[in-house]
């Protein structure tokens, strides 16, 4: 329970991979989360859902002020290193590269 453990935080961080077809689950979710605190997803992954779908999250949690920030991780690959590669979690993890810079001026608006 968020409002057990979060009186010494300052800030909450959560993992979320959504499913597929279940972003209004995620946004759910999230809002069980807000407390008074800034949320950060701080992990997050197309695994089980499309790039597409990953970006409608972060767009919507952003919009209705449900996370104050996204982290993702990074393997050291470049993209063209990914391209090249062609294996399907390398394709996957592409997709999520590629999300990452296309929402970064959008996220990073005030």
């Amino acid at each position: 329970m968020p409002e057990k453990v979060a009186a010494p935080l300052d800030f909450l961080a959560v993992h979320i991979y959504p499913r597929h077809e279940k972003i209004a689950d995620e946004l759910d979710t999230l809002r069980g989360f807000a407390i008074g605190k800034p949320v950060i997803i701080e992990e997050m992954f197309p695994l089980h859902c499309s790039p597409e779908e990953l970006g409608q999250l972060i767009e919507q949690s952003k919009a209705k002020q449900l996370a104050a920030g996204w982290i993702g991780f990074y393997w050291g690959k470049t993209p063209d290193e990914y391209r090249r590669s062609g294996t399907i979690i390398d394709t996957i993890t592409l997709s999520w590269l590629e999300l990452f810079q296309q929402r970064r001026a959008a996220v990073l608006e005030k």
